[in-house]
């Protein structure tokens, strides 16, 4: 299999059967997905450090006390999974509560 190159720092990854081990545990490595300026999406492969100040720069990093201010007593999948959409895309504001 063809290795790939960190968009980062041009590191090789090391060869391996699938893409899918080389994002396991063992190898670390992470592909991202970003809009092109002429709307098409390309794809990044990113070694495990510069993964990390990736992370660090994007504001991806999170710690668990940060997970647990996002979720609710009462949350289910599907209101976490509504309320992060709404965020994304620009609303930040809640839903008329139903009750």
């Amino acid at each position: 299999m063809e290795s790939q190159v960190c968009v980062d720092c041009r590191t090789r990854s090391p060869e391996t059967d699938t893409n899918y081990t080389l994002i396991s545990a063992r190898h670390g490595w992470r592909l991202s997905r970003r809009r092109a300026a002429d709307g098409s999406f390309a794809m990044e492969w990113r070694c495990p450090a510069c993964w990390q100040r990736f992370k660090e720069a994007t504001g991806m990093v999170s710690s668990p006390d940060l997970a647990a201010e996002r979720l609710r007593p009462h949350d289910t999948p599907h209101s976490a999974f509504a309320r992060a959409t709404r965020r994304l895309n620009g609303h930040n504001s809640e839903p008329p509560d139903r009750g």
